[in-house]
């Protein structure tokens, strides 16, 4: 019974929001969304395509970054999906090992981004969950769940998550890091700009 119950009411928000909706109100989707939440909690992305958070070794193994320069002065890198729409630029902090990427953010890239001499053979970016640009603000909730903070204005969303617990997180112990965040922009309730990783301590 509680499963025909659940799917009868997840149909019925899926039939009234969807991709073409020109935005989508939180503030009506609340309920909805608790509901279907229910037990879902939000797992970190830890990847894009093969190019992974604080892991060399996955570096060491990618073409990408064969011919890119890894020195001291180096605190950020720019990656174009092939045909030159998207990028993905890559955080390196102070302190860190030169490959050890401590976050991602993933964009439309603009003509000024276009210059870049990293090329990826990829055609878009995409997480290990499958988050990518131009995907629903629906989708990606059945994805991540509730997020801890989210705003709108007008035809735009932003969904806010975060890690910070580390005394109860084996996730943050893992990495040694003390908070882990990432962030989703909408707009006409689709993704336009994502990012996630380790903010700078």
């Amino acid at each position: 019974m509680r499963y025909f119950i659940f799917v009868f009411i997840f149909m019925n928000f899926a039939r009234g929001f969807n991709c073409y909706s020109p935005a989508l109100n939180l503030n009506q989707t609340s309920f909805m969304l608790a509901e279907c939440s229910k037990g879902l909690f939000f797992k970190p992305d830890t990847s894009i395509n093969s190019i992974c958070l604080l892991n060399v070794s996955c570096i060491d193994d990618n073409d990408i970054f064969k011919t890119a320069s890894f020195d001291e002065f180096v605190s950020e890198m720019r990656i174009l999906t092939r045909d030159k729409e998207q990028v993905l630029v890559i955080s390196i902090y102070p302190g860190s090992l030169k490959r050890e990427f401590a976050h991602f953010q993933v964009s439309y890239a603009k003509d000024n981004m276009k210059s870049t001499e990293l090329i990826s053979m990829d055609s878009i970016f995409v997480t290990e969950s499958n988050i990518k640009l131009g995907m629903c603000l629906e989708k990606l909730l059945t994805i991540k769940g509730i997020p801890n903070d989210r705003w709108e204005n007008e035809n735009m969303n932003i969904l806010s998550y975060r890690i910070d617990d580390f005394n109860n997180s084996d996730f943050l112990k893992h990495y040694n890091m003390p908070q882990y965040e990432a962030k989703y922009v909408f707009k006409d309730n689709h993704l336009v700009t994502f990012e996630f990783g380790f903010p700078n301590p």
